[in-house]
């Protein structure tokens, strides 16, 4: 006569399928981290691209490459922290201003919104105090 828990064996398998997804997971994300890391290195495009703009380009196209040379790097950071997802995560506080980082991300914005015809007024007040956040963590909230 064998004797088997059923329960034990069923939660066995689960855990195995979630580890084989967690893996194949890994698989993918390592190949997309290979993608964004070729385009940030001086051999990418996006630095090509910057190397290439000649003197008399016009500040709307200089600034435009300085913007997607920022969300190159960007990228680079989120799918590292994506990488490390199975290491506890170490938030990097720094002295803040908030309006710095709603500065970044209506530049990084801008572009969809004019295509939108949306118009941006920013309010800021004065007086904010710093702040202490992961600049990066609360940009890639925004």
């Amino acid at each position: 006569m064998t004797l088997r828990d059923l329960d034990s064996i069923e939660s066995i398998n689960t855990q195995l399928q979630v580890s084989e997804r967690l893996a194949a997971l890994g698989r993918i994300t390592a190949g997309v981290a290979h993608e964004v890391k070729i385009h940030s290195t001086p051999c990418g495009c996006g630095w090509k691209l910057k190397e290439s703009l000649p003197d008399e380009t016009d500040s709307n196209a200089k600034q435009a490459v300085q913007v997607l040379d920022k969300e190159i790097d960007r990228l680079d950071a989120v799918v590292k922290r994506f990488l490390d997802f199975t290491r506890p995560m170490e938030v990097r506080l720094e002295a803040t201003q908030l309006a710095d980082i709603l500065r970044d991300v209506v530049e990084v914005a801008t572009p969809q919104l004019r295509k939108a015809k949306v118009e941006v007024a920013q309010l800021l007040p004065i007086d904010v105090p710093e702040v202490y956040v992961d600049r990066a963590l609360l940009k890639q909230a925004c």
